[in-house]
């Protein structure tokens, strides 16, 4: 009968060997009877480990990464009768491992420790001024001391942090990665990393026998602020020193420009949002303005009558990489614009805000709706006339775009339409509409407001009026373009609903960074990316519907405000976070 009782202790895994400074392969130690044949343990056996040459600098661990605190001796028990180690030494030769224990006969066994690197070091900095978002390359090198030592085996490299900044195999950062692996034999490697945040960031690369950390601090992707236009002030005669146009003995402010801070690196890589906030306690010309960057480090708005103030809420998103806008601006309206460069509709969109003419009422030319017909071509209805206009197409490596126009718009009456069969789009999704009549025509407030949401993932959903089918004139031109941000951004759309006489509500969101965060509504009809739908039925009122949009410094809160506020209103908002 064999016998069931340990003699001895054996390692049961082949000879290892790795360079110096790498954590080896498994090293599994148990213990056998006389023949050698693997037997129970009946009772704990503590084994101590060591290496008969002195001064090896070898060390034991649990661990396959050689990263909790060494040990010197493990227990095989009845529940764990084998235990497994792992070996790092900083001194190339061959060693003999020892595995000892009271009563058993010891185990031994070789292993080689060959020279390799000690050290890995980034051998570039990230480029001055960086800006969030853009791709850059970082290169390390496998190093002994401070020469350059080739990786004997093939050695991961583990890139960090896991938030905040990504890393990439390719330098248009599309294909993203949490590792790569250095090459046997191979002494550099490159990484390309976007950074996301403005706050300094470590970035880390860590090799199996050492790693190297960078501090880098990126330009914020979104900046915003706010231009102020004063109301209208009295003036004595017919001279006005600042400039301001003279009405009837009145000073009217109809241009203002603000400063952009920091100032932005590429305009052809940023595109602006705005949203206009007025009490309008006259016509809708108070209300209306068209906004472009006009500079890096400036936003121009205009507006064709200044009788009361207006606030136009702004926000520049910028990223160095993968974002292309091209802006066009113009003093009079037209059928159709080109573009200097064509454009992949699939990932494109267009942004816009309006003047207005100096007519007493909204109609046809106050809410022209702008649609990319081509690569190379942004087209718009025929009207009477029109105050001009500030486009944007934006391009955006990543997204997707779907986008139709409403056969016949909204009839009499309709007050929601839903739009079913989209191509599905992820959870990270946002929609624009544009809404507009095609006559010279007065129509109800409530009729010409036309607000966007994203029920399901091939669901758009239109609506109008909050549901009051005797507020809905016919509205023959609606237009819209669903944007799927799929892993460059993460959307939600939250729904901010006005009862009469509020001006503000605050809705507790999942908090976001401020700092590449932007807001828009899905109606960008009129006042900007900021318009919703009201039930109020008088005239013109347009700012019924306008609101603006602003983040709580931690990000876990959305502000919303309107300026004027006879009546309900509801408003869809998207929370944006670049990623």
């Amino acid at each position: 009968m064999t016998s069931q009782l340990p003699t001895q202790l054996a390692f049961s895994t082949p000879v290892r060997a790795q360079p110096t400074s790498v954590c080896s392969a498994a090293i599994t130690i148990e213990a056998r009877n006389a023949m050698g044949q693997m037997v129970p343990i009946t009772s704990s056996i503590t084994v101590a480990l060591g290496v008969m040459q002195a001064n090896s600098g070898i060390s034991f661990f649990t661990s396959a990464t050689c990263s909790a605190a060494a040990i010197s001796s493990v227990v095989l028990t009845t529940a764990a009768p084998t235990q497994t180690v792992f070996i790092r030494g900083p001194t190339a030769g061959t060693f003999t491992l020892t595995a000892s224990a009271m009563g058993l006969t010891a185990a031994t066994q070789s292993t080689t420790v060959t020279l390799g690197p000690d050290t890995l070091v980034f051998t570039n900095t990230p480029p001055a001024g960086l800006r969030g978002g853009e791709c850059f390359p970082l290169t390390y090198q496998s190093r002994r001391g401070a020469m350059p030592f080739a990786v004997t085996v093939n050695t991961t490299v583990t890139f960090g942090p896991a938030s905040g900044a990504k890393f990439y195999a390719d330098p248009t950062c599309a294909t993203q990665l949490a590792s790569q692996v250095l090459a046997s034999g191979a002494i550099l490697d490159t990484v390309y990393v976007r950074v996301l945040v403005s706050t300094p960031l470590s970035l880390t690369a860590t090799a199996p026998f050492d790693g190297d950390a960078i501090t880098v601090t990126a330009l914020p992707i979104v900046r915003r602020g706010t231009c102020f236009f004063r109301s209208q002030t009295a003036i004595d005669g017919g001279f006005d020193a600042d400039g301001g146009a003279l009405d009837g003995g009145f000073s009217q402010l109809l241009t203002q420009t603000c400063a952009v801070s920091p100032p932005v690196g590429n305009l052809a890589q940023a595109m602006l949002l705005v949203q206009e906030l007025g009490s309008q306690p006259g016509e809708h010309n108070d209300v209306m303005a068209r906004c472009r960057l006009s500079s890096q480090s400036t936003i121009t708005c205009l507006r064709r009558q200044g009788e009361h103030g207006l606030e136009v809420r702004w926000q520049v998103v910028e990223l160095g990489s993968g974002l292309r806008v091209q802006a066009v601006t113009s003093g009079a309206c037209a059928t159709s614009v080109p573009l200097p460069q064509a454009v992949d509709p699939a990932k494109s969109f267009v942004l816009r805000t309006l003047g207005t003419n100096t007519g007493g009422f909204y109609d046809d030319e106050d809410g022209v709706p702008f649609f990319l017909a081509s690569p190379t071509t942004v087209s718009a209805p025929a009207m009477n006339s029109c105050g001009g206009f500030d486009l944007q197409v934006v391009e955006w490596d990543g997204l997707s775009v779907a986008r139709g126009t409403l056969d016949g718009g909204l009839a009499a009456g309709v007050v929601s339409q839903s739009i079913l069969g989209l191509p599905p789009a992820s959870t990270n999704r946002a929609v624009l509409v544009q809404a507009a009549l095609d006559v010279d025509l007065m129509a109800n407030t409530c009729a010409l407001q036309v607000r966007g949401s994203l029920p399901g993932p091939s669901e758009l959903a239109l609506r109008r009026a909050m549901g009051d089918a005797g507020c809905a004139d016919l509205l023959p031109r609606v237009v819209w373009e669903r944007l799927d941000f799929g892993t460059r951004a993460t959307a939600r759309e939250v729904t901010v609903t006005f009862g009469p006489g509020v001006v503000l509500v605050d809705t507790p969101i999942t908090a976001v960074d401020p700092a590449r965060t932007f807001l828009m509504s899905s109606n960008q009809s009129t006042m900007g990316q900021g318009m919703g739908e009201t039930n109020y039925a008088p005239f013109t009122k347009i700012a019924e519907a306008a609101f603006g949009f602003d983040l709580t410094s931690n990000g876990t809160v959305l502000t919303t405000r309107r300026g004027r506020s006879s009546g309900s209103a509801v408003v869809t908002v998207y929370v944006v976070q670049v990623e």
